[in-house]
């Protein structure tokens, strides 16, 4: 699965090997080792970096990332089976457009959906609808990490696990 149905060609995307190394590179830079990456912010990025609310420079922050692209319902109660998270994810496709669905390595199931589309309110509403059936409400963070498509789970003392692609619709994904 390709990173390249959420981005434009020479879009700055933002994606990690871990939680403390952003890396914000060109679409194309990104699709050479995103099979190795663990981490991806999935809104495009204004630049390489920009001044967080510290002032200090930084690749992920809240000033440094576009336009709302995607909205992601990470369903990570470990008392709520993936087969129910998937029927969640599936019930929120009849609102917004569902582009993907990721297997984390772990617990928990992540919904891509396509959200440019709606104003503000409406992706709000959205959001909230999926948070009241359990999603985490951290996943509203513009800038936030999501698990990479395809990429490498890795979590120290455990085998590496590929974030496996369930479920990917492109036609609704391209921009």
């Amino acid at each position: 699965m390709s990173c390249r149905a959420f981005f434009r060609p020479g879009e700055l995307v933002c994606s990690g090997r871990n939680t403390e190394r952003a890396m914000v590179r060109p679409l194309e830079e990104t699709l050479a080792d995103a099979d190795w990456l663990q981490f991806i912010v999935v809104n495009p990025m204004r630049e390489r970096t920009a001044l967080n609310y510290r002032g200090k420079p930084s690749p992920r922050c809240q000033n440094n990332t576009g336009l709302r692209r995607h909205l992601v319902a990470e369903f990570d109660d470990p008392n709520l089976p993936k087969a129910q998270q998937a029927r969640l994810i599936t019930q929120l496709a009849t609102f917004v457009p569902l582009v993907l669905v990721v297997d984390s390595g772990g617990k928990s199931l992540h919904g891509w959906f396509r959200v440019d589309r709606y104003n503000a309110r409406d992706q709000v509403r959205f959001f909230c609808v999926a948070c009241l059936l359990g999603a985490d409400a951290t996943r509203w963070d513009i800038c936030g990490w999501l698990r990479m498509p395809g990429g490498l789970r890795v979590v120290e003392g455990v085998p590496a696990v590929r974030q496996r692609v369930l479920y990917f619709k492109p036609e609704a994904a391209h921009v």
